[in-house]
């Protein structure tokens, strides 16, 4: 945990609304989660912002979010969704076949050893 974000955290009041890392910091997921909830309609910014334009949220409202077990859950799944996209994975990863010569190989030694 960084300084400012702790020094966020034990503030007694909190700002009515927060940027995206601040919104991070109070979800307790990294800054760049916030676009891909965003994204997902699961955090909405305040106002009508363009795509690119600095987003800022309502602080009650996240507050409020994070009481919710459901939401929580939506939040973690659509991360991992996320995720398992930017590292290219698929939901059903191609097998890998072992080929018989490797094995045939491998037992054609062991037979050498054993002669």
């Amino acid at each position: 945990m960084s300084e400012d974000e702790q020094k966020f955290l034990n503030l007694r009041i909190l700002p009515a609304i927060v940027g995206m890392e601040e919104a991070g910091w109070l979800l307790g997921v990294p800054e760049h989660i916030i676009p891909v909830l965003v994204r997902s309609h699961l955090l909405d910014p305040l106002g009508a912002p363009r795509k690119n334009a600095r987003k800022y949220f309502e602080t009650v409202e996240i507050l409020e979010k994070k009481k919710d077990r459901k939401w929580l859950c939506r939040v973690v799944n659509v991360t991992y969704k996320h995720w398992r996209g930017e590292n290219g994975e698929t939901k059903n990863p191609p097998k890998v076949k072992s080929s018989n010569r490797a094995s045939g190989k491998l037992q054609s030694r062991e037979n050498d050893f054993n002669s």
